[in-house]
């Protein structure tokens, strides 16, 4: 049997460098000095395995090219960590679109999710991600998804299941801040939940958002 994923890996976000930052608050932090730190960081013998990447500049843009996926793999890799999910750049500010916009925002949403697939996959192939998702976000906020909760948890649900990049990645999970996807079905109801006709391998909850309820348990996410 694989032992691979027989305990929890402890993976250190790098979005924090940049989420918050800004000319209005504190500077970002480069993305080579989150790896420093990261792989220095130890505590009683326990040190990180890996890093969960956001693809947007200044950290990694969601264009790079392949040698430049290469250069950051092996930079990542020779600090003995690895990479674990990476974020799809979907806000409208980075260049992504609401999950419940207009065709367009839904072209800018999903062509975003197709890219972040595409790094993600290159890095499983250069044998620095083993496994891993690629979060999403809705992009929108709760109010205006309270505004049709039927319709727009549906095309929360299956729009990212588009067949442009199923074929690219594994898994997606959703998640992040109160535009979760858990939270909005939440909400609706249970019959309205991300798993209602969905295969759970496909879409998934991350675990660590405690408002989410027991019936989300049992979805596979890492």
């Amino acid at each position: 049997m694989d032992g691979r994923n027989n305990f929890p890996k402890l993976h250190n976000a790098m979005w924090p460098g940049l989420v918050g930052k800004g000319p209005d608050s504190e500077p970002p932090i480069d993305l080579d000095e989150m790896l420093d730190l990261t792989a220095a960081a130890e505590i009683e013998n326990t040190k990180f395995d890996g890093v969960d990447l956001f693809l947007a500049d200044p950290h990694t843009s969601i264009d790079s090219s392949s040698d430049d996926i290469k250069r950051l793999a092996d930079k990542i890799a020779a600090k003995n960590l690895e990479v674990g999910s990476v974020v799809a750049p979907v806000w409208p500010p980075l260049g992504g679109g609401s999950a419940m916009g207009s065709e367009g925002d839904h072209r800018r949403f999903v062509e975003m999710v197709r890219k972040a697939c595409r790094i993600g996959k290159q890095m499983r192939e250069l044998g620095v991600r083993q496994g891993g998702v690629v979060r999403i976000d809705s992009a929108t906020s709760v109010d205006d998804w309270a505004k049709d909760p039927v319709s727009n948890t549906r095309i929360i649900q299956y729009l990212p299941a588009s067949k442009r990049y199923r074929r690219r990645s594994r898994r997606t999970t959703c998640g992040r801040g109160r535009n979760l996807l858990g939270s909005h079905a939440q909400l609706a109801g249970n019959d309205r939940s991300p798993t209602a006709g969905r295969p759970t391998e496909d879409i998934g909850i991350p675990g660590r958002h405690g408002a989410h309820p027991a019936l989300y348990a049992r979805l596979q996410c890492s």
